[in-house]
């Protein structure tokens, strides 16, 4: 929701309203373009003073995933991206750039060292677990010890639930 603080109004709202598109297709090309991780954002893509108490919650490539969708500008594949297949998936697979997963069309993943899973918390990954692969979205269980458990919410591949020390995220969608 959007709103004028100016008692009466200022107009920037209509004003934003009118040119919606325009301004959510500039926004997306800020968080596509920003040099921060997508896991991360900075003050270049959507951090400012004012959001300052949600700053390790904002995410630039969930942003960037949200706006596209909007915009309907979800098939942008890097030119030269890696494709593989879940069954090209294995514990030594290391991507150092851009990469498509073919049983995941309309994504395009970055490349993440393993690890802290709760910076891909929601998002959609691909991950890998016991010599399986699967694509989803990441769910996290807590306790009061910390994360205990993990999985997906399948798109493709083998179940991947369990304890969180057994699922490694290989790569987060961007795009």
């Amino acid at each position: 929701m959007l709103y004028d603080t100016v008692p009466g109004g200022a107009g920037h709202v209509q004003r934003i309203a009118e040119r919606l598109p325009d301004v959510l297709d500039r926004a997306l090309g800020r968080v596509r373009n920003c040099e921060c991780g997508p896991e991360t954002s900075c003050y270049r893509c959507l951090r400012v003073f004012r959001n300052e108490r949600y700053h390790e919650q904002l995410r630039r490539g969930v942003a960037a995933d949200v706006l596209g969708r909007l915009l309907g500008k979800t098939d942008h594949a890097p030119a030269g991206a890696l494709r593989i297949s879940l069954s090209d998936v294995h514990p030594a697979l290391t991507a150092t750039r851009r990469f498509l997963v073919s049983e995941a069309p309309g994504e395009v993943f970055e490349p993440v060292a393993s690890g802290q899973l709760d910076l891909y918390e929601g998002r959609v990954v691909l991950a890998s677990r016991d010599g399986k692969a699967a694509v989803g979205r990441l769910w996290l269980r807590r306790d009061a010890h910390g994360i205990v458990g993990a999985g997906l919410q399948q798109r493709a591949g083998a179940p991947l639930d369990g304890e969180a020390d057994g699922l490694a995220v290989i790569g987060v969608a961007v795009l």
